[in-house]
């Protein structure tokens, strides 16, 4: 049963064992939302103004002690023949109702094929339709999904295959060719979508679903930590880990975006931007709007370019899309994207109408104040009148730990905790709690918090550290919590300068350069070159349409302004498009490879 939130009462931060009784009663009964051992700690974040701000009532209310298949089979009671999804690059639609028999079919056919509980089934897609169907179909069956992500070169899709021993794999027929290259011992594939000719072990779509005709599958019974999916870290210190979530897991990231004041309604479209290797693209954008009864749209995103133009062209043709598509042209949107999503949207000219956009949330980097304000001019004069809302979390924890929303909203700032989190900045030399607006490490206490690392457990437990006898995870990031209880970001604890004895936050000095006129990105790294003191490798890269700039120029116009105090200044710079991931974030591992050639090109030298 609903129930309103009581945080008002917890205004006096004087007697804070009631406080620490009353926020554990509400988490532990009041709303049903986790298995938080004891109560949350925090002691001066306590008293915490930004929990009124969470929605009262969801579209849908659940319990998350149950699968996701039985979650969403649960969801659809009522609205059988609204739209759920929609590929608008193809014009194919589908109903509620029609997916979840889809769901049951591609779960016979599973079946049928030897699939069942505790099998790995790998998943290569790219937003379609299917990866809806087999994210649920697997799970009725009690199998795990092992999401890979297909931007990454061979060897790495290939120990994506190797470390999770799959029983199967299931792919667009779009990314048939990766699957020969990572899929040598032949396990059986089943291609969606199939076009072109098939090997033996290749099983077609429909053939999957005609096999299973005649069997009767009975969804399997929820076990609270039986793995659900595996997805993919960012990996920006170029080892990404196999992250695993149970259903509990994931249900809980569902709520809390549910519990957040975006329109997460059958009144909205919801545009899936993210693939579906990252927490935002399954976790936040597909499957919670799949149970909050939201329309998607399903934007392809076989390469960043395809995501753009996608996105864009969905855009350019929104009433005339939502028409077709949806049979109603007065649905609102909202995105849930990167911010190079936002960057190009705004860019874009011939864009002038964006007066059905509702909500925006920009996840995977973050997008500095001084940029932002003049983001949200662009997308003001485009008719847009909701903000741009920049949100934070890992996929360890299945999605966001803090968001900014269509209501509550700071400029700059991460957002406010979501609902089942516990946020505390801590020292990063003594682990005591810091106070509002004092930089230290973020910890994280989340009732969506991943099981382990698929097979590696000494990563899993440094991953965690412990604070006043309870267990915390470690997200390596410094930031701070105002007043209001909204986090800031400013850094990351390992990604640190050593130079005469002294730490710089590589964060900070690419803040600095992006805020020089003529610069439209940068990159930091440490530059292992030997010696007595670590060095700084600079990339940088100018505005389109800027005048050609050399590494000398830049240097004496960063003097100019006294960019860079004695320890910051870069000991090489290189004027270079700067590479991205799949998740928009910078592609740092491909530019240490980059300064390992040019080291050794100077001690050859």
């Amino acid at each position: 049963m609903e129930q309103k939130f009581i945080y008002e009462q917890l205004r006096k931060i004087g007697e804070l064992s009631e406080i620490e009784q009353e926020q554990r009663d509400l988490y532990l009964r009041g709303l049903n939302l986790g298995e938080i051992q004891g109560p949350l700690t925090g002691n001066i974040y306590l008293d915490k103004p930004y929990t009124k701000w969470y929605r009262e009532k969801l579209s849908f209310n659940f319990d998350p002690h149950n699968t996701l298949y039985t979650t969403f089979a649960m969801s659809v009671k009522g609205r059988e023949n609204e739209i759920a999804l929609a590929q608008p690059d193809i014009g194919r639609v589908m109903t509620y109702g029609e997916l979840l028999r889809e769901v049951d079919k591609a779960a016979a056919g599973l079946a049928s094929v030897g699939m069942t509980k505790g099998s790995m089934i790998g998943m290569l897609f790219s937003n379609s339709i299917e990866e809806a169907i087999f994210l649920l179909a697997a799970n009725k069956i009690g199998a795990t999904s092992k999401w890979i992500d297909f931007t990454k070169d061979p060897a790495s899709l290939f120990q994506s295959v190797t470390e999770t021993k799959l029983d199967m794999l299931v792919l667009e027929n779009m990314l048939k060719p990766l699957e020969a290259m990572i899929n040598p011992g032949h396990i059986p594939a089943v291609i969606c979508n199939n076009e072109g000719p098939l090997m033996g072990h290749h099983i077609k779509y429909e053939e999957l679903l005609n096999r299973g005709k005649c069997m009767d599958v009975k969804a399997e019974p929820y076990e609270k930590d039986r793995p659900a999916v595996i997805i993919s870290s960012s990996g920006t210190t170029g080892e990404p880990k196999p992250i695993t979530h149970s259903d509990l897991h994931i249900n809980f990231a569902a709520r809390k975006m549910m519990y957040s004041n975006f329109s997460l309604d059958k009144d909205h479209i919801v545009m899936v931007t993210i693939p579906p290797h990252i927490g935002l693209g399954l976790i936040t954008s597909l499957y919670t709007n799949l149970i909050s009864g939201a329309k998607l749209a399903m934007i392809h995103c076989s390469s960043p370019e395809d995501s753009m133009n996608q996105t864009v062209g969905f855009l350019m043709n929104y009433k005339e899309a939502v028409s077709g598509l949806y049979q109603n042209p007065d649905l609102r949107l909202i995105i849930f994207g990167a911010p190079i999503h936002v960057r190009i949207i705004a860019s874009v000219d011939a864009l002038k109408d964006l007066s059905f956009l509702d909500g925006f949330l920009a996840a995977g980097s973050k997008i500095f104040a001084e940029e932002l304000e003049e983001l949200q001019k662009a997308y003001a004069a485009k008719g847009c009148m909701c903000p741009i809302s920049n949100g934070y979390g890992q996929n360890e924890m299945a999605g966001a730990v803090a968001i900014n929303d269509e209501i509550h909203n700071l400029n700059g700032a991460a957002g406010y905790p979501v609902i089942g989190s516990d946020v505390l900045i801590v020292d990063e030399q003594t682990g005591e709690l810091l106070p509002p607006n004092v930089q230290g490490k973020i910890l994280e206490k989340c009732n969506s918090k991943f099981l382990y690392y698929y097979n590696m457990p000494e990563q899993t437990e440094a991953s965690t550290v412990e604070f006043n006898g309870q267990s915390y995870f470690d997200t390596k990031d410094l930031g701070f919590i105002n007043e209001e209880g909204f986090l800031h970001i400013t850094g990351r604890t390992t990604r640190v300068l050593i130079k005469y004895d002294t730490k710089v936050s590589l964060d900070n000095i690419e803040e600095k350069v992006r805020m020089l006129p003529f610069i439209k990105n940068c990159a930091a790294l440490v530059v292992d070159a030997g010696g007595s003191f670590e060095k700084l490798a600079l990339f940088i890269e100018p505005q389109e349409g800027a005048e050609a700039l050399t590494s000398e120029e830049f240097m004496a116009r960063a003097s100019d302004v006294q960019l860079f105090s004695e320890v910051e200044l870069p000991d090489m710079v290189e004027i270079t498009p700067i590479p991205y991931m799949a998740n928009s974030k910078i592609d740092y591992q491909s530019l240490k490879t980059k300064v390992t050639g040019m080291t050794r090109e100077r001690k050859a030298d």
